[in-house]
């Protein structure tokens, strides 16, 4: 049996998971069979699960273009609402449920305020180093199903 096909207890999955991961890829797997970059152009994600169950998540590009001003007071709406778009965090409470092989991020703050009180269920599996997150299957605006299979490892 692979690794990745492994049951794991409860706590041996909360163990596997806790620490800092950083992204190697997030493709967007839609049914028909395509797949593409969610994130586009080199993203930069850093997953962080720590022992009191709290999972912090940052997402965004790591080539930003610099805003006109090194003050935040006095940015322009467009300019945050540029930067915004290509940027997401979020921070909260984080369950393991062995039985689903599933971990599920609880979101109590949230750049997206309309996400705040949401739980977002992931699919987990460890594959060699990598840990590879895989999300409920959803239906994009245009009736189009996928799924997101994020695949991180721990930094050097």
């Amino acid at each position: 049996m692979t690794e990745q096909a492994r049951f794991m207890s409860k706590e041996e999955l909360r163990t596997r998971l806790l620490g800092t991961w950083q992204l190697v890829s997030s493709v967007i797997r839609f049914e028909d069979g395509e797949f593409r970059d969610q994130l586009g152009y080199e993203p930069s994600v850093f997953l962080i699960y720590t022992a009191e169950e709290y999972v912090c998540a940052v997402l965004g590009a790591k080539n930003w273009p610099a805003l006109a001003t090194n003050d935040p007071g006095i940015a322009t709406d467009a300019e945050f609402a540029s930067e915004a778009s290509s940027f997401l965090a979020y921070c909260g409470r984080f369950s393991v449920d062995d039985e689903g092989q599933a971990v599920t991020h609880g979101m109590e703050v949230c750049l997206f305020p309309n996400w705040v009180g949401r739980s977002e269920n992931r699919s987990v599996h460890f594959v060699g180093e990598h840990l590879v997150l895989l999300t409920d299957s959803r239906i994009q605006s245009n009736g189009r199903k996928f799924n997101v299979e994020v695949t991180c490892t721990r930094p050097a």
